[in-house]
């Protein structure tokens, strides 16, 4: 169990390994995870994940608190624990948020899009349950505005999650919004 996560090196999480970071107060990594084992992020600040994973299989789990992922981690499953929050403008596996108040956050990363002001989360499968929430940002109602998006490449089921948005503009009846592709 860690604190903290901080710098650009490489960490190697083998087959048995769990890692749990408590993050008191919000740090960034933006090295390189790779191996099969377990990632736990506690405490109640983010954990900023901004390096380029593709060999990190461990499954990633939000028990309490923040993880952002602005990286690539593409082969990582990520749930989503109840009262805990996952967000960002990167690539993930299968993301699962199923229990009251688990939060799944599109959010920019101003270094990917600095022309735009929202932001892309791209995932596998998307399981999200009755207490599960997809939360996003709303510039207008033209794919041009720049709005908050969730790509998923694999299945999705929302059951009966609900939806967060946040306007940043008048919506108008008749505004058509894409907000999963």
């Amino acid at each position: 169990s860690l604190r903290e996560l901080l710098g650009d090196g490489r960490l190697s999480l083998g087959l048995d390994a769990a890692l749990t970071i408590e993050a008191e107060q919000s740090h960034t990594f933006a090295g390189v995870l790779n191996g099969p084992g377990a990632l736990e992020k506690r405490g109640p600040a983010q954990l900023l994940l901004s390096g380029v994973s593709p060999d990190y299989s461990g499954a990633a789990t939000v028990l309490y608190g923040t993880l952002k992922v602005d990286g690539r981690l593409p082969n990582s499953p990520m749930t989503v624990k109840a009262g805990a929050q996952l967000r960002g403008d990167g690539v993930v596996g299968n993301v699962t948020a199923t229990e009251q108040d688990s939060v799944v956050r599109v959010d920019s990363s101003f270094a990917d899009h600095p022309d735009r002001q929202a932001g892309d989360l791209a995932l596998a499968d998307l399981m999200l349950g009755p207490g599960g929430i997809a939360a996003f940002d709303i510039f207008g109602p033209s794919p041009a505005a720049g709005n908050d998006l969730l790509i998923a490449s694999g299945s999705v089921n929302l059951g009966t999650a609900r939806l967060s948005a946040e306007f940043s503009y008048p919506p108008r009846d008749g505004d058509v919004i894409t907000l999963l592709r």
